[in-house]
């Protein structure tokens, strides 16, 4: 038969995302890092799995061409789209992420122990509160 992406246009059934399921899996995830909190996920990844910490983990390795304006960036996450399968999903991945942070006494003083590196890209004081870190 047709694979679901076959049945998932416009013009076939609605695919309802199981979205309990996923969240249940999360549980089996060894590691959730947050790519707005990046170098938090970087230092949460060493203290709890291992592993030295190299200086081009904290590089962009996706960098855009300096074009884009941020004036014509959304000013609303998915330009005000409300997705409640992802936004679900999203918050139960940020109170995973927050609770292994804090599991793991992850603080700026630790990550400049564990990753030395970290320091040439982030000033002392810059990281955001983790309470910031808002589902979408």
């Amino acid at each position: 038969g047709p694979s679901d992406c076959d049945r998932a246009t416009k013009d076939g059934p609605t695919i309802v995302p199981d979205v309990s399921t996923a969240i249940a899996r999360l549980q089996g995830f060894k590691f959730v890092g947050v790519t707005s909190d990046w170098e938090r996920s970087i230092c949460l990844f060493h203290a709890k799995l291992g592993g030295p910490c190299y200086a081009v983990e904290f590089e962009d390795s996706r960098p855009t061409s300096g074009n884009e304006s941020p004036s014509t960036y959304p000013t609303t996450p998915l330009g005000g789209l409300n997705d409640v399968y992802d936004g679900a999903l999203y918050a139960a991945v940020l109170s995973k992420y927050k609770a292994d942070v804090e599991a793991h006494n992850v603080s700026e003083g630790l990550c400049r122990t564990l990753c030395p590196a970290m320091a040439d890209q982030l000033p002392d004081g810059k990281w955001k509160a983790l309470e910031s870190l808002l589902p979408s």
